[in-house]
């Protein structure tokens, strides 16, 4: 959809107007939540005041393509319609049942730093994204459709009843975001090459949060570390260890639910 929104807006086409309305339908079925991804094509390239009158000049112009972008997103969603009324005999279905949201107590800081598959603690290179969105605001072209994405995003994803999305190793909400943040994220790489000393320190971080990275996968997957259930207690105990031993096996298994328990 980014690059559909790019390409429309330095040639506004039928064909990408198509791609940005179908790959937002399909953002959207995939995961309702992310259907606040649909401010990317709407403020892209929004830099100043003027930009603003120039933008609704274009879509007063394009409109009849804009209709067919609509059109496209609904159409994106008949195949998960004709399946719940096929399987579940309504049109719309909630398939979660009990589970649901609470907007009134967010874990925005559990989800980005927890033990517990927190988003930075996992995946540290991440950070590197996140400073870079100052300098969006100099070069502008995606600093709205960032801005106003990202924390509305996590807002909700973290507002989710098990905010710490089991079934996975870190957060796995905040992949879907990485081609959005890849933006501020180059930034900040061709900030940190501006100088020699900046781009050492950088490199070295880079391999640091890498190896740390690829060092916790291997932990899960041989069992040393649990992400989706570990406290931060016990995140520091098994850190940087290479096998588990008795005293750490017998506080893990009380980090799973019942029916995990040997």
């Amino acid at each position: 959809m980014i690059y559909a929104t790019e390409r429309w807006y330095a040639n506004p086409n039928w064909t990408m107007a198509i791609l940005i309305g179908f790959r937002g339908g399909m953002i959207t079925i995939i995961r309702p939540t992310d259907i606040w991804a649909m401010v990317i094509p709407i403020f892209y390239g929004m830099t100043d005041r003027q930009a603003v009158t120039s933008r609704m000049t274009v879509f007063k112009k394009y409109w009849a393509q804009l209709l067919l972008a609509v059109f496209f997103f609904a159409l994106a969603s008949v195949p998960q319609l004709l399946y719940w009324k096929t399987v579940a005999g309504q049109w719309l279905y909630y398939s979660y049942r009990n589970e649901g949201f609470d907007f009134s107590n967010p874990h925005i800081w559990g989800g980005l730093t927890d033990g517990k598959n927190g988003w930075l603690r996992y995946t540290p290179i991440m950070i590197f994204a996140l400073l870079g969105i100052r300098f969006l605001f100099k070069k502008k072209t995606w600093l709205w459709p960032v801005i106003l994405f990202l924390p509305v995003y996590i807002f909700v994803v973290y507002s989710w009843h098990n905010w710490f999305y089991i079934n996975s190793f870190g957060s796995r909400p905040m992949v879907g975001p990485y081609a959005l943040l890849a933006f501020p994220l180059g930034y900040f790489v061709s900030f940190a090459f501006a100088k020699k000393w900046s781009k050492i320190v950088f490199l070295v971080l880079v391999v640091f949060f890498s190896g740390l990275n690829i060092f916790q996968t291997y932990q899960e997957r041989w069992g040393i570390s649990s992400t989706e259930y570990a406290s931060n207690a016990y995140y520091w105990k098994v850190f940087g260890k290479t096998k588990m031993d008795y005293a750490m096996l017998g506080r893990s298994v009380f980090l799973l639910p019942h029916s995990q328990r040997l």
